[in-house]
Formats: C-alpha cells, sequence, structure tokens
C-alpha cells in the first residue's frame, strides 16, 4: 500500500481548512474596518451594531 496518495489527501484537506479560515479573517478585519468608519463619521454605536449584523458571516 502506497500512503503517498494518503499524504496528499491529508494535505490538500489542511490547504482547504487553512484557506477558509483565512477568508474568515478577512472578512472579520473588513467588518471591523467598516464599523471603525462609521464610528468616525459620527455613528452611534447601536446603528453600526445594527448594520454589522445585517451582513452575517457567511460559511464556506
Amino acid at each position: 500500500m502506497r500512503l503517498e496518495p494518503l499524504y496528499q489527501q491529508e494535505k490538500e484537506t489542511l490547504d482547504r481548512e487553512a484557506q477558509k479560515r483565512g477568508m474568515e479573517i478577512g472578512e472579520e478585519h473588513a467588518q471591523k474596518r467598516f464599523a471603525q468608519k462609521l464610528l468616525s463619521k459620527g455613528m452611534e454605536i447601536e446603528q453600526i451594531a445594527e448594520l454589522t449584523l445585517a451582513f452575517p458571516r457567511r460559511d464556506y
């Protein structure tokens, strides 16, 4: 039995999971920047919370 295909399959799975986590982190950073910009423009925190909750995190 050759182990190389199993190692390759595991590596591909780990690569996909890492990419998914990277996308989630990127979305969180974008949402934080958006909230910071709205706050700096004078929007109330409650309004920002309502706005940012209108765009829930996507599951990939």
